[in-house]
């Protein structure tokens, strides 16, 4: 009976899975549909194939953008219809808000432990037609990297997560080469992978990782955090000593020839994309300007870091950094940041605290409802089917 049961569900699935890719890229089909390889053949499980858009060679655009309409049609309605049912079928595969859903649990980490949100996407790609979902998937590699970077995470459960993340998102990239956030997350994995490396392979984990954040930055040029993650790169590669590059290149490798100005550059290009959005950003801008002897830059981007609000844990160390550095680089400017409250902000700073540093007990809040949880991604959906 449950074989039974699979098969009628197959169709279901399929279609839902078509619609739930073409919520992120509905945009970009139609330019892929002449270029995509030709879909394997229909298997016994290979139904969600039907995912998978046709060879077109000889198509126009508009009939790409046809076909990639009616498919989002069919797909939303199929799976807007069984959430507002509330039936079984809901739950028995990720629902269109499936995303949506980790994508919250993600971003709040004072709500959602880190090993939940890790759980939750192990269940959502345990089942067959999921296991070469993308989306669920380079997700699942990020939540993987992010409980292994958990303050006091065992070393060698902090190395099996991250092999796992980096497994993960290498077939991830050769599925969809084209998704700069699958880049972006590559290199922090590579990065961290870096502490379990020799040196040798240290040096090429770090070109790794810098070649993966171009790639991001590539594909999508107003992407900040990658600018910014290749100007921390940049900045620490530049910090390296003499000795040590030349101890590198003679013993092991050739080793990274960033400079402080790269790091200004990559800087700087992230504060033009998201200008006053990083407070971390605009810290990294004043120290690689004190690097390279502009001090009254220095003081002026420190300055400018005291400004934005402090709404995280990061928010509220990078406020007392650039505090403590803009009383180093100009005590009149230290001054008039105190007599405008910077410090009594930094005192009075509320920030939510992530659930594993958490010591009233609190444990965190279970995974939300599918059903209930997808109430608004369906609303929307209803609205672009209209």
């Amino acid at each position: 009976r449950p074989a039974v049961r699979t098969l009628q569900l197959l169709p279901a699935m399929a279609v839902a899975r078509a619609s739930r890719q073409l919520v992120r890229v509905n945009a970009f089909v139609a330019p892929r549909v002449a270029t995509r390889p030709k879909p394997p053949a229909m298997s016994a499980r290979g139904a969600r194939s039907m995912a998978s858009m046709p060879s077109t060679a000889g198509s126009s655009g508009r009939a790409g953008r046809d076909w990639a309409s009616s498919a989002f049609v069919a797909g939303a309605a199929v799976a807007a219809a069984a959430v507002v049912a509330g039936s079984s079928e809901a739950h028995a595969f990720p629902g269109l808000a499936s995303i949506s859903v980790v994508d919250e649990m993600h971003s709040l980490p004072q709500l959602y432990s880190r090993q939940t949100v890790y759980d939750h996407l192990c269940e959502l790609t345990a089942t067959d037609y999921e296991m070469d979902d993308v989306m669920l998937q380079w997700r699942k590699a990020r939540a993987a990297y992010e409980l292994a970077m958990v303050a006091g995470t065992p070393a060698e459960k902090r190395q099996s997560l991250l092999r796992e993340a980096y497994r993960i998102m290498k077939r991830c990239i050769t599925l969809d080469r084209n998704n700069f956030e699958i880049h972006r997350w590559t290199g922090l994995i590579v990065v961290a992978l870096a502490e379990f490396q020799t040196a040798a392979e240290q040096v090429n984990a770090s070109f790794e990782a810098s070649d993966e954040w171009r790639q991001a930055i590539e594909i999508e040029p107003s992407d900040a955090e990658s600018q910014h993650l290749l100007g921390c790169w940049a900045y620490d590669q530049a910090a390296w000593s003499w000795w040590y590059r030349w101890y590198i290149s003679a013993v092991y490798a050739t080793p990274p020839d960033a400079t402080w100005a790269d790091a200004r550059d990559s800087f700087a290009a992230a504060e033009r994309i998201a200008p006053g959005a990083w407070k971390k950003n605009q810290l990294m801008l004043a120290r690689t300007y004190e690097k390279l002897g502009e001090s009254e830059r220095a003081a002026q981007w420190a300055a400018r870091a005291l400004h934005g609000a402090i709404a995280t844990p990061e928010d509220l160390k990078t406020h007392a950094a650039a505090l403590e550095l803009l009383k180093t680089l100009s005590p009149d400017r230290y001054q008039d940041a105190i007599d405008d409250g910077a410090q009594r902000a930094l005192d009075d700073a509320e920030v939510p605290v992530p659930v594993e540093q958490r010591t009233d007990g609190f444990r965190g809040d279970p995974v939300p409802a599918t059903v209930e949880g997808n109430t608004s991604a369906i609303s929307r959906v209803r609205k672009l089917i209209e």
